[in-house]
């Protein structure tokens, strides 16, 4: 279940950066009619790109561990308080 989660938001993320980088590129061309400093853009891409690498592709598994545990948490109160009623 876990790695599912992972495989997908991954594939959500990498879907949104190959649409930002055709927009880069695209506006460096001039294919897109649009106002955005196409440098600019396209450095932020490479930005994000690697701190997507660094920090989110490490760190997803360490979210999901902490949304699992508030979720325990969360039953156990649950039964708690529906045991006091």
């Amino acid at each position: 279940m876990k790695k599912n989660i992972s495989f997908i938001l991954h594939c959500i993320f990498m879907f949104i950066l190959i649409v930002w980088f055709l927009t880069a590129v695209s506006a460096m061309v001039n294919l897109a009619p649009n106002d955005w400093n196409a440098e600019i853009f396209l450095v932020s891409w490479f930005v994000v790109l690697f701190l997507y690498k660094k920090w989110f592709k490490k760190g997803i598994s360490k979210t999901l561990k902490i949304f699992k545990k508030i979720g325990d948490k969360f039953d156990e109160d649950m039964d708690t308080i529906s045991r006091l009623f």
